[in-house]
């Protein structure tokens, strides 16, 4: 069982597999990004698909009609845990574009949502500085401040373990 990670924008694809949490992306013929006309006989070509073989798939796709090849087995889980497909999702550009995952985990994503953002409030005890910065920083809609500083959060994560 392989996780990979698949972008659909402008009727290009775009591949990666997750592994650990990081991308790794596929290259089919040298470029990154194919044409959406023949772009599943080429993954199943590239990454040597057989048919016993089960995938999971983060999709983030601007084209409604592009869907997963029928031949396809999906899992029953991901690979990877929630938390580091939650991460690839927040530093993606979404913009126009819908979030499919097979297999369908979005309660466990939306838990690991709600659990990363809670936040323990004590009457007697005051905010410092830093907090209010990280606060800040989650709430920001800037795609690429905020991407950067949740690749080092997980960077630093998976350091400290």
């Amino acid at each position: 069982m392989t996780d990979f990670f698949i972008q659909v924008r402008n009727n290009k694809v775009m591949t990666s597999r997750i592994i650990d949490g990081d991308l790794d992306v596929i290259r089919f013929f040298g470029e990154e990004w194919i044409a959406v006309d023949s772009y599943w006989q080429r993954f199943k070509e590239k990454i040597e698909h057989s048919e016993s073989d089960t995938l999971a798939l983060l999709m983030i796709s601007d084209d409604e009609s592009f869907m997963v090849d029928p031949d396809i087995v999906i899992s029953d889980t991901f690979e990877n845990s929630s938390i580091d497909l939650k991460g690839i999702i927040d530093t993606s550009e979404l913009s126009n574009a819908q979030v499919f995952l097979y297999p369908e985990i979005f309660g466990e994503l939306k838990m690991t949502l709600n659990a990363s953002n809670y936040v323990k409030e004590t009457s007697n005890q005051k905010q410092d500085s830093v907090q209010k910065e990280t606060i800040a920083l989650e709430t920001m809609n800037s795609g690429s401040l905020q991407s950067y500083y949740r690749k080092a959060t997980r960077e630093f994560k998976r350091g400290a373990q």
